[in-house]
């Protein structure tokens, strides 16, 4: 599988209007790794479900920064890292790299 990051063209479509999702992983390698940063980020929602924190103005994830880069990199959430999991997924966060993920002849074959 292609590296996401080598093909992203940084559209910070999927970082916007979403409920950036955290699951148990995510929430012990930030513990062991000391990330308050993004710990305390964090918004836990009904039920116990976990998500990161909105800009409050624009709706984009609070790692979100002005060049679409993502300031927590290194470490962001399973969620992030594992997006776009398919064509119809890609294709509902209106992803810029939607042919680079998932290329058209490669469909079709």
């Amino acid at each position: 599988m292609v590296d996401s990051l080598d093909i992203c063209k940084s559209c910070r479509e999927c970082c916007i209007g979403t409920e950036i999702r955290v699951n148990d992983e995510d929430m012990d390698r930030w513990k062991k790794e000391s990330r308050l940063d993004i710990l305390l980020s964090i918004n836990p929602l009904f039920g116990g479900s976990r998500h990161l924190i909105r800009k409050k103005n624009t709706e984009e994830c609070i790692f979100l920064s002005v060049d679409g880069a993502c300031k927590i990199q290194d470490s962001k959430p399973n969620i992030c890292n594992k997006f776009p999991t398919n064509r119809k997924h890609a294709k509902a966060f209106k992803c810029k790299a939607i042919d680079l993920f998932f290329p058209i002849s490669k469909i079709k074959s």
